[in-house]
Parts: C-alpha cells; structure tokens; sequence
C-alpha cells in the first residue's frame, strides 16, 4: 500500500511540473523561464570561482528583449568613432575583429564619460560582447572606477542591442578619486622618471608598489589600481593594474595578464628592449620585503606555477633572458612606505631555500609558504600550454594616426588621443 502511495504522489509530481510547462509555453514565458535557470547557474558558477582565488572574473548579466523592443532603446550619443588605439600598449584591442574594435572604442569613450547605457555602433553578438569588454578592461587600468560588472540586452538572434556600464563607488565622488590616483601614481611616476633606463624604471616601479601595497583578500575596490596605490591594499588583480597602469605612463609597454596559479590569479607581462618578460608583483610582495623570484621570467620559468587563460594566450611570448636574474640578496627592499631613488636594503635578507605558493589552503593568491628544493611542485602546466613562439606580433604602431589613441607619460590616468592631445581626466 505504501508503495502504491509513492508511486501516486511521483505521478502527481510529474503531472504538476508537466501543466507548469505548458501554461508558461503557452503563455510566452518559456524564454523567461530559461533565463532565470541559466542566470542561476551562471551565478552559482561565479560563487564556485570567487572561492579558487581572488582575482574577479569579469561578469556580464543579459536579458533577452523582443525584436519591437529595440527600437524604442535610449543610447549615448557618443560613439567613439575618432579613437584608433596602439596595439604595441593595448594588445588586447589588437586581438578583436573590425567590429569589435569599433564598439571597444565605443564602450572606452563612454566609460571615459561616465554614461550608463549605450546601442553598439556595429552589430555584434553576445560572444562579441565578452570578448570586447574583457578586452577594454584588460587593457584600461586607468577605467580603476569600472565595476567587474556589466549588462547587456539581446534579441532571439542573440544579437547584442544595449550595452550597460556598471560603476564601483568611486563614480559617486570622481573628482576626489581622481585627484587621490593621480597623487598616488604621480609619486611613484616622477621618482622613476629620473632612472635611464626602461629596466631601472621596471624595477623602481616593482618595488614601490610592494611597499606602498599589503596583500589583503578582504580589501574594498580590491580589483582595481586604485586599491593598491590609494588605499594601500589589493589583491592579485589590483597589484597588477597599478603596475600596468604606471609603466605604461613611463611608456613601457605593460599588459595584464589573466589565468591561474592555485586558483585564479593576475600578473603582468612587460617589454623591455630586448623583448618579453613575466612579471608577478603579488607573489613578490613578502611581510619580510620585496622578493625577486617572480621578476622578469621567461614562460619556461613561469610555467610551473602559472597558466594564462582567455585572451592572455594569445599575448606576445616571453622567452628573452637579457635581463633575468639580475636582481641579487642586496638588492631586497625595505617595506615601508613609498621608496625615493635609492632603495633601502633590508638587514634581514631572505633564507636561500626556495619560496613556492602555498597549497591555497587559505584561500589567498598572492601567499607563501618556505620548502626545501627537493620539496618544489612538478610543472602543472605541460609544455605546450606555453604560448606559442608564433603568437601574434604586436609591435605594429599607429602613432600616425590623427587619433590615435596613445598613452601620454606626462598625463597619468588620461588616454590621450594623438595630435588632437585631448585631456580627458575628470
């Protein structure tokens, strides 16, 4: 009897879920329905990443809106046509299609003026769209009060037909946030305008942002330059920002780079005269000072503990040794506050024995823990996730263009296009 029970109340439950699905298919809801179940999803896998490391993955939310709809769309008049933007500072720009440049340029002059929702200037689809803002963010640390948010509408075709900026809490006062950036970078910015040259200037700029920053997971506006130079503490992401940020303002070209070491994680790529090299200030920023194992490395060298993902693998290889393991005990930095020219050195050097990163066991990305040699973890990365020799040449230069839109080394926090050498700081 009690199995007969059972059996009722299952067909009972199929039944009811069964007229459910009917009368929101019949009513126009279905679409509705789906979007709320992969919303669901797509927030429980954001919750899942948010636990294997501290750098955000950038997060695009999309509702679905019928075709009468798209008409009656309110848009920004600026549509960002006048930029072109140097591929040798904004690489990531340089991986897009035609189209997606054109709407790059477009999401850039509208976060640049603080507008909210704009129609793209060419038609894109919703994976266009991802690959245009994780590009726009990847390449701007200077957009520091951009939110890892954004949203965006789509047509059945899924067509994208209104991109919309998110902002962080920095928007609500920009003017001070701006004037606070700009005195922090400037700091650092001039000090090192001072050395000859790019690799002196590289090395200044490592060490005082160690100094000037603390490792800190709980950290407000953690995934921005402006945590680690205003505020003094970040994560991964906003390490790296703030040394992408003020290399490119002393014209070296500085990429962020994206993928992951025990969990997701954020380092930078620069170029120095003789090419490519890994930089990971995170995990060189020690409580005991500034370390130097995870300065100017090679993919090879790199490899063991860290793997670009997304976009960063189609970035330039780093396979030049001129200036690798330059750096010696002597040259280990006091941490304390923002450093002049001459750096202090610490008294307590660093032991000999080799600082890999922990297991993750506290969650953080940028910690260590001290083993013996014998004790180094195998490569988890396999050769051939090392990007390719043959990865696309940016090294190509616009600076001709009218408009090109090209770092200025005197204006931190401005993308100044070209000739026409128009300020666009708040």
């Amino acid at each position: 009897m009690k199995k007969l029970q059972n059996f009722f109340a299952v067909i009972i439950l199929f039944l009811s879920l069964f007229i459910t699905l009917t009368i929101i298919y019949r009513n126009g809801y279905f679409n509705d329905y789906l979007t709320v179940i992969e919303n669901f999803f797509n927030n429980a896998q954001a919750v899942a990443y948010s636990y294997s490391g501290n750098y955000e993955i950038l997060s695009g939310s999309g509702s679905l809106i019928e075709d009468s709809e798209v008409n009656s769309l309110g848009n920004s008049e600026i549509d960002g046509s006048d930029y072109t933007f140097d591929t040798l500072f904004y690489p990531y720009y340089g991986m897009l299609s035609s189209s997606e440049k054109e709407v790059y340029a477009q999401v850039y002059a509208n976060a640049i003026a603080y507008e909210d929702s704009f129609v793209p200037i060419s038609q894109v689809s919703v994976s266009d769209v991802v690959e245009i803002m994780e590009a726009v963010y990847s390449d701007h640390p200077e957009l520091y009060y951009l939110s890892t948010k954004y949203g965006y509408l789509y047509t059945s075709k899924e067509n994208c037909v209104q991109i919309t900026l998110e902002y962080n809490e920095l928007i609500n006062d920009i003017s001070s946030s701006t004037s606070s950036f700009e005195n922090a970078a400037n700091n650092i910015i001039a000090s090192a305008k001072e050395l000859s040259s790019d690799y002196e200037k590289e090395k200044y700029v490592h060490d005082a942002i160690a100094r000037l920053c603390t490792y800190d997971e709980n950290s407000s506006l953690s995934q921005s330059a402006y945590s680690a130079l205003v505020n003094g503490n970040s994560v991964c992401a906003g390490y790296s920002r703030a040394f992408q940020y003020i290399m490119t303002s002393l014209g070296i070209p500085t990429y962020f780079v994206a993928g992951t070491a025990t969990g997701n994680h954020a380092w930078n790529m620069v170029k120095l005269d003789d090419g490519y090299y890994n930089v990971d200030l995170t995990w060189d920023d020690q409580d005991s000072g500034v370390i130097y194992n995870y300065f100017n490395l090679t993919d090879a060298e790199f490899s063991s503990t860290h793997t670009r993902t997304n976009f960063s693998v189609n970035l330039p290889s780093c396979d030049s040794s001129d200036y690798c393991g330059l750096e010696s005990t002597s040259d280990i930095a006091e941490k304390n506050g923002v450093p002049d020219n001459s750096i202090s050195v610490k008294t307590d050097e660093p032991s000999t024995q080799s600082e890999i990163p922990a297991e993750n066991s506290d969650g953080k990305d940028g910690q260590f823990e001290k083993t013996q040699d014998n004790d180094l973890p195998e490569s988890d990365t396999p050769d051939s996730k090392i990007p390719d020799k043959n990865a696309p040449d940016f090294s190509s230069r616009d600076f001709n263009s009218p408009n090109a839109a090209t770092p200025d080394p005197g204006v931190p926090n401005a993308v100044t296009p070209g000739k026409n050498n128009q300020n666009f700081t708040p």
